[in-house]
This record gives structure tokens, sequence and C-alpha cells, in this order.
């Protein structure tokens, strides 16, 4: 009942803020930039879009190898659509990479490394983000002006160091034995396996900069894609001026009040593409754009799924 009750509240607030964010720019200007949309750029923003996903499966791919499991790439490039497709579905912005673990340690018979692999693929996503996002602030200081937006830079830092904190801290895991009761305690055993697996990581500074090289790669990308986009209702457009402002939409879309960032990302946009001298009509429109570009890439992970024989293709070394 709480689940289907906070489901209730999320949606609502994704049809509110999305109401209000159409309504702030106007639902005649926003036709009027749809209508000259140039359809080459779209065309150029969807074939980028294809390649977004591919720093994540060759990070992902690196963080299994160094833990000794050799996965093979179209396998995991499989396994990574999937993730993509029940983010999309699912409330959160994480959902999709529980899947992700549990198929992947269907595979490698190891489910605690292999949600380590996922959480650490994610977390250093988060971490190249953040710095992003501070530069951004930095870089533009009227930004720091918005209280909205520094509140959700600084609420999406504190929550990563809380995040971090939790899965490392083996004094948690002694705490929780003490106050819950002796049943639950099986959880708290496979919890303390994802740690010990977690840590393993402290002996692959190899593996964790490549990670960090695939997440700067990924978060440059998601900037040309939006760059892109963006081209296709209003030109030209700084690519140098996007990149002081999309890393902040991103994080905008991180808290976790409206469905999958819904509405969130919307607001930042329409907020921030006037600041770099770009109507918020453009803003909206690109934004949109790129919901249903990136919502098509995702129905592949939702092809991927109901095709659930692949898992009998991973060949694991």
């Amino acid at each position: 009942m709480r689940k289907q009750l906070l489901s209730i509240v999320s949606i609502s607030l994704t049809v509110l803020l999305m109401y209000l964010v159409i309504s702030s720019v106007g639902l005649d200007e926003l036709i009027t930039a749809v209508r000259n949309a140039n359809p080459l750029f779209i065309l150029l923003a969807f074939l980028w879009a294809q390649l977004l996903n591919l720093p994540g499966v060759f990070k992902l791919q690196g963080l299994l190898r160094a833990q000794g499991y050799r996965v093979p790439f179209f396998y995991l490039f499989r396994v990574y659509h999937i993730g993509v497709f029940f983010n999309h579905f699912l409330p959160s912005n994480v959902g999709g990479d529980f899947v992700r673990a549990y198929e992947i340690g269907k595979t490698t018979h190891d489910p605690a490394t292999s949600l380590a692999a996922v959480f650490v693929e994610r977390l250093t996503g988060f971490i190249v983000l953040v710095i992003f996002a501070v530069i951004a602030l930095v870089t533009r200081i009227a930004l720091v002006e918005n209280p909205l937006l520094t509140l959700a830079v600084l609420g999406v830092t504190f929550g990563l160091i809380m995040i971090v904190w939790l899965a490392v801290d083996k004094r948690l895991i002694v705490w929780f034995e003490r106050v819950l009761p002796k049943p639950l305690h099986k959880y708290l055993a496979k919890f303390g396996k994802f740690q010990t697996s977690l840590y393993r990581y402290q002996n692959q500074p190899r593996a964790l900069l490549r990670a960090l090289w695939w997440s700067l790669l990924f978060n440059a990308g998601a900037i040309v894609y939006s760059w892109l986009t963006a081209l296709a209702f209003h030109q030209p457009i700084s690519l140098l001026d996007l990149a002081t402002i999309i890393p902040l939409t991103m994080v905008v879309a991180i808290v976790p009040l409206s469905f999958n960032g819904i509405g969130l990302q919307e607001w930042a946009f329409v907020l921030l593409f006037p600041l770099i001298g770009v109507p918020a009509s453009v803003g909206l429109s690109a934004m949109l754009t790129i919901r249903l570009i990136t919502l098509s890439t995702a129905l592949l992970g939702g092809v991927f799924y109901l095709h659930k024989q692949f898992r009998r293709e991973a060949a694991i070394a």
C-alpha cells in the first residue's frame, strides 16, 4: 500500500511539473519550435544516442574482469540495455541497476560480486557528473544565485557521500546485528558479501581509473547529445555554453521527486537555456525530443528482455 501511495504521489508530481513547465513556456511557442525543427539534427542526435550506452558497457565489462570474470561484450550490451529499459519504466532511476545485477549474477553465479560491479559502475558515473556540475556552478557564478539549483547539487553530493558510507562502513553490519531480529540476519550476511566484493576494488586502481575514464566519456557524450538535439530547434548554439548547464540538468533529474526525473529535467532546461541566450521553448523542445529518442533506445532493452534465452549465450572463462 505504501509503495502504491508513493508511486501515485510521484506520478502526480510529474504531471504537475510538466503542466507548470509547459504553461511557463507557452503551448503555442512550443508547437512553433517543434514545427520548425531541423530533421537532420534530430537524426544525428538519434544516431549519437545509440553510442551513449557503449561507455557503460565497456566500464561494466572492465569492472567484472577486475574481479576475475570475463563476460562477453554483447551479453553485457544486452543486459545493459535491459537495465536502461527498466530505468525508464520503474519509479526510480536505479531500478534497472538491480535488474542488471540480477541478470549478471545468474551468469557469474556470484550475485555479490555482480552487484558490486554494477554499484561501482553507477557510482563512478555519479562522481564524474557531480564534478561536472560543480565546475558548471563555479564557471557560471550566476547559477549559484538560484537556490533550487544549488540545493540540488548539494543534495545529490550529500546523497552520494551517504551512499558510499552506507556501502563501505562495516560497522553498520555490527550495529544492525544488534537491533534487527535474527530472521533478518541472513540479509546482513548477503550485504556482508557485497561489501567484501566492493573492498576488492581497493586493490584494483587501474580498473577504477578506467571506470572513471569511461564515465568522463559518457558525460561528455551526453553534452554533445543535448547539443545536437538543441541545434534542431535553434542555431547557432555554443557547445561550450551547453557544457556549463547540461550537467546541472542531469543532476536535477536525479532528485527523487518525480517519475524518472520527468518534469524536473524539463524545468532545468527551461530555466537554464535562456542564460546562454537560447529561448526557453527551444530548451523544452530539446528535452522532450531527448525523452523520445532515449525512450526508443530503451525499448531495445525491452526486446532483449523478451528474449530471455540470451542468458544461455554467456560464456564465462
